[in-house]
């Protein structure tokens, strides 16, 4: 017969509290049953030119996930990598503002998730690659590379679209393809 005032409570404490780690891990991660599935969500935050944070309303729940947008890259803001080149920072204002006219905070927007799996972005929260179709049913991600403010990033798509998108933007020297630069000073 165990003996219960023996019980080392210090290691209880410790699983307890790996049990609650596990559990926010848990919380960060997407169910499975998310990925490859069209949800409408609403927009909540606009975080740069790439990245938006939607609000997807699950059976019982309410999410917020932030979703990179499939198959493209924006210029950023701001950045302390050494690949960081100041004279590009306009180009992430301007797509950026382009995101926020495209997906305003509070529009409805269809969200189709890619993976099923978060990944980690630099702040550390659950990321979510996705393809985002606006209001008006235009697909961000095209729009953002008809205008000339991302790029295609295979990393995230292999969408021959886009690829196609941006020959012509870069043909027709549209956005960063026109030359022009930003001083930043």
């Amino acid at each position: 017969k165990p003996k219960f005032d023996s019980i080392d409570v210090s290691r209880l404490k410790g699983q307890a509290q790996s049990a609650d780690i596990a559990a926010k891990r848990e919380d960060n991660k997407v169910p499975y049953k998310l990925s490859g599935v069209t949800y409408s969500a609403k927009v909540v935050k606009i975080i740069d030119g790439d990245t938006i944070d939607v609000e997807v309303i699950l059976p019982g729940a309410t999410k917020v996930l932030r979703v990179r947008l499939a198959g493209v890259d924006t210029k950023e803001t701001k950045d302390k990598s050494p690949k960081f080149r100041e004279d590009m920072v306009g180009w992430g204002n301007l797509a950026t503002n382009k995101m926020i006219l495209l997906a305003p905070v509070h529009s409805m927007v269809k969200v189709k998730l890619q993976d099923s799996d978060a990944i980690k972005d630099t702040s550390g929260k659950a990321r979510v690659v996705g393809e985002v179709i606006n209001m008006f049913g235009r697909d961000i991600s095209t729009e953002m590379i008809v205008n000339g403010l991302a790029t295609v990033s295979t990393n995230y798509t292999s969408r021959q679209d886009l690829v196609a998108a941006q020959a012509k933007a870069q043909k027709d020297k549209v956005g960063m393809w026109s030359g022009q630069k930003f001083d930043n000073t």
